[in-house]
């Protein structure tokens, strides 16, 4: 009786794009779940049901994945904000927002949150990443005076203070905030100082046109 050849399991070709797509979502996944310290290329790659190596083949290094993974959450949490702003008829409206749509963020996925936080520390110690910090912080404020600076049009608000300014203090409100949740976890007392925050910055930065 001829014996039967045994051949190996035909792999399916996905596209490349496809393939980032998978190991992105796979990285965050995994740390978001273990920490970044847990995130080496062969648990990112099995999580992402792809072949060890395809994380080198798309990415060329870990470095590249993990500024891609930092560039694509940032974006996502950017798109989330200025999504919750959109169609807001005073400066208090957009304010409030921006800020809520980062609090949420916070609140209800805690681990994205500690995983971003995480990944921004290590890149002030790599020298591969040691731009990232700066890029986060410009992609926030850019979307952010992007926003403010239509506002003059959109609902016809007098800025009393230059666009970038306001984002910047948007920026680091939002800091402020989130830490205020991450060390007390007190819905009563970070919603007062959210209100707060957003009456007092809003009567202070807009004049009626």
């Amino acid at each position: 009786m001829a014996s039967r050849r045994e051949t190996s399991p035909v792999r399916e070709h996905r596209p490349i794009a496809q393939r980032r797509a998978q190991l992105l979502t796979a990285a965050a996944e995994v740390m978001r779940e273990q920490g970044v310290a847990a995130a080496t290329t062969r648990a990112i790659a099995e999580r992402a049901g792809l072949p060890h190596g395809s994380v080198h083949y798309c990415f060329g290094t870990k470095t590249a994945l993990l500024r891609a993974v930092v560039q694509s959450e940032v974006d996502r949490s950017v798109e989330r904000a200025w999504r919750r702003a959109a169609g807001s008829t005073d400066l208090e409206g957009v304010l409030r927002g921006v800020l809520e749509a980062q609090l949420d963020s916070v609140r209800e996925d805690p681990g994205h949150h500690a995983m971003l936080d995480e990944l921004i520390a290590l890149a002030r110690r790599d020298p591969a990443l040691a731009d990232l910090p700066g890029w986060e912080h410009e992609r926030y404020v850019s979307a952010a005076t992007d926003l403010i600076s239509e506002l003059p049009t959109t609902i016809g608000l007098d800025l009393a203070r230059p666009a970038r300014e306001i984002a910047t203090m948007i920026m680091v409100l939002a800091a402020g905030l989130s830490d205020l949740w991450t060390a007390t976890e007190n819905r009563s007392e970070l919603d007062r100082a959210l209100d707060d925050c957003v009456r007092g910055l809003a009567a202070r930065l807009s004049r009626p046109a």
